[in-house]
């Protein structure tokens, strides 16, 4: 893949970059066991394909980590220290969010990463990512993790200057899966938050359509149960503009950027993407 630039123009903006900067590290320790997940792997892979539609920024950096790969066990500790050691301290979130690290930056500013673990990849409750550090089970991770990691080479613009970076990302159809399946599993009630995830889920099924070997993908592990769930997902939350999931979709669209019409266009997207999923 050709390398994708990514204007930086809001100081949201900046603070990512300059914490994927310092973080850089931390994916080069980890990798192949660590994958960008949530927001950034939305709009980075609609930067990358993209749809005719804006991307949603985020100021955040949420990482999936494949424990097995890692073999971390009840008694290891590998990625805490690993994120202290460059400036990531946990305590990021509320209490009880050890999962959520920070660092701060000029101007008090404060990147937020928080780390999330495959569905079963620990007995406990919440899962346990490694010694004294609890996490959180992302639905559909198993399979991205399966899928294993693309690299995606990212250039971020700002006012003439280019931070690159080459970023491991979820394949795109893996992607799709992570967030259909964190809708429709309810996790994120937040009326907002829900909002986001089917927009972002929607954006990237359009985005599967454009690429046949990610709705090939898709069409080969139909049967795992989470791809399997986030097909379901698609196939009826879409069956016309009045449903609640395209509603959701047009008030995105509407309020963020005034564009109309958008329930109608979720609506083709996912009739689209089942009858191509449903082709020989």
């Amino acid at each position: 893949m050709d390398r994708i630039l990514v204007g930086t123009t809001t100081k949201a903006e900046r603070l990512l970059v300059t914490g994927l900067v310092d973080l850089q590290p931390v994916f080069n320790a980890l990798k192949g066991s660590v994958l960008i997940v949530g927001g950034l792997m939305t709009r980075l892979w609609l930067h990358a394909q993209p749809i005719g539609l804006p991307a949603r920024a985020t100021a955040d950096v949420d990482l999936g980590i494949d424990r097995r790969r890692l073999q971390l066990a009840a008694k290891s500790r590998v990625i805490r220290p690993l994120l202290e050691k460059h400036g990531f301290d946990s305590g990021g979130g509320a209490t009880g969010e050890p999962f959520r690290f920070a660092k701060e930056f000029s101007g008090g500013q404060k990147l937020v990463v928080d780390l999330l673990v495959a569905p079963g990849a620990s007995r406990s409750e919440p899962p346990l990512l490694e010694k004294d550090l609890t996490s959180l089970a992302a639905p559909g991770l198993a399979y991205a993790l399966l899928r294993g990691a693309y690299v995606m080479p990212v250039d971020f613009l700002d006012d003439g200057e280019i931070t690159g970076f080459d970023l491991p990302l979820p394949h795109l159809d893996a992607a799709f899966v992570m967030k259909a399946e964190l809708t429709r599993s309810g996790m994120r009630s937040r009326a907002d938050r829900r909002r986001t995830d089917t927009v972002d889920a929607m954006c990237l099924a359009a985005s599967c359509l454009a690429r046949p070997d990610s709705m090939e993908a898709l069409k080969t592990h139909r049967t795992r149960s989470d791809v399997r769930g986030a097909l379901r997902w698609i196939a009826k939350s879409f069956g016309d503009p009045k449903a609640a999931a395209a509603r959701r979709v047009e008030e995105h669209f509407r309020q963020e950027f005034g564009r109309a019409g958008s329930d109608e266009w979720a609506v083709d997207v996912a009739r689209r993407f089942v009858a191509t999923l449903d082709s020989t």
